[in-house]
């Protein structure tokens, strides 16, 4: 009889071991997957005559010396809440800085505007179409240029996409346009000099933000000039 009662409380004795078991190895690599967890930083100086930028997670640099005009796709940072400052040249203290969460498998945008003494910073997780219409494409249009109005996304035979963007009208919502393989120009409404021209093909299915940065009447390195990034 003793022997029939002892070996069931093993046996269960056997089986909670085993259970807890288990249960720590899968709390513990949730644990360690959570601790894993990334999300993606795009980040665009766009401030004229700003100098370089670096932004810092609490510490910890996650982008270094991004100079005007020069787009960082992409960059992975750790998912959490953290105090983000943004440094100009080589200043040892932040000179602008909040806290936000940065959530796990999401992307942000962050770009900085406006003029050296009053620039602003523009932060905000990306929500992208969930499907593009088929034939088209979907673009997202920031103007960083100061006193800039009525702006419009053309081809070369006149063809407009995108039309009524001004400075800082940062709508941040995806427009659905129809796709095209010939020269892109910006506009100013009634204006017949293009500020900026490039070849960038609009591709069905794809995904784009547009930003427009220099100086309104800018030379150098302060003209005016399209810079697209593509999400997919």
């Amino acid at each position: 009889m003793a022997t029939f009662t002892f070996e069931p409380m093993t046996l269960n004795l056997k089986m909670s071991v085993c259970f807890f078991a288990v249960l720590l190895l899968f709390v513990t690599a949730c644990q360690k997957a959570d601790n894993n967890f990334n999300a993606r930083i795009s980040f665009l100086n766009g401030s004229v005559g700003a100098g370089s930028f670096t932004i810092k997670f609490n510490q910890d640099i996650v982008i270094a010396a991004i100079p005007f005009d020069s787009l960082k796709k992409y960059t992975i940072v750790s998912s959490g809440t953290f105090k983000i400052g943004f440094y100009r040249g080589t200043n040892p203290a932040a000179d602008f800085s909040f806290t936000t969460n940065i959530e796990s498998g999401n992307d942000y945008t962050c770009f900085t505007f406006d003029s050296v003494d009053r620039y602003k910073v523009f932060f905000q997780k990306d929500i992208l179409p969930g499907k593009v219409t088929d034939g088209k494409c979907a673009v997202r249009f920031f103007s960083l240029i100061p006193n800039s109005e009525n702006l419009s996304l053309q081809n070369d035979t006149g063809r407009v996409f995108l039309s009524g963007k001004s400075f800082a009208g940062f709508a941040n919502t995806f427009e659905e346009t129809d796709t095209t393989s010939r020269q892109i120009k910006i506009k100013t409404t009634g204006a017949t000099a293009a500020l900026d021209s490039l070849f960038k093909p609009l591709v069905a299915g794809k995904i784009y933000t547009l930003f427009l940065t220099g100086s309104i009447n800018g030379t150098g390195v302060q003209k005016p000039k399209m810079i697209f990034l593509e999400h997919n």
